[in-house]
């Protein structure tokens, strides 16, 4: 019996755990979202779009009185667990920043981490990774400001 716990302690631990032992993460965005000054969730690019900045606001109608644009959808990042520390052309927490590893991940948390910088002002960053996901690829959300960017990390 003991013998048989032992076996699937192994096989099933190993299987389910090894994505979670790794120390890094490489991600991918796929897409780039807002909220309006309506409260509503804007989509400003996702990875079959391919718009640029003016085109969307064009498609908006609205004025867009910082750059966003689909710049970061489609672009790769590796993202440090131990450390929390992420960093692509439109986003980091890299320089700068005070990175708190709220929780590490496991098969039944997201991991998680919130970077706080002040550089005259206080601007907060959260990054969650669904690593209890059963799939090879897991989302994340990473909410920086006013824009949310989407997308998976394996």
């Amino acid at each position: 019996m003991i013998r048989l716990f032992i076996f699937f302690a192994i096989f099933f631990g190993g299987v389910s755990s090894y994505a979670f032992s790794r120390d890094s993460l490489n991600c991918r965005v796929v897409a780039v979202n807002g909220v309006s000054v309506h409260g509503e969730l804007v989509r400003y690019a996702r990875l079959s779009d391919g718009w640029t900045s003016v085109e969307l606001k064009q498609f908006l109608g609205v004025k867009i009185t910082r750059h966003i644009s689909g710049e970061a959808v489609g672009k790769n990042f590796h993202v440090n667990r131990g450390l929390g520390i992420y960093s692509t052309p439109k986003f980091s927490n890299e320089k700068n920043w005070r990175v708190t590893v709220l929780d590490k991940g496991s098969s039944d948390q997201s991991f998680k981490v919130l970077s706080l910088s002040s550089w005259g002002y206080v601007h907060a960053q959260y990054f969650q990774v669904d690593l209890f996901e059963d799939s090879e690829k897991k989302p994340f959300r990473l909410v920086d400001g006013g824009t949310i960017y989407t997308g998976f990390c394996e």
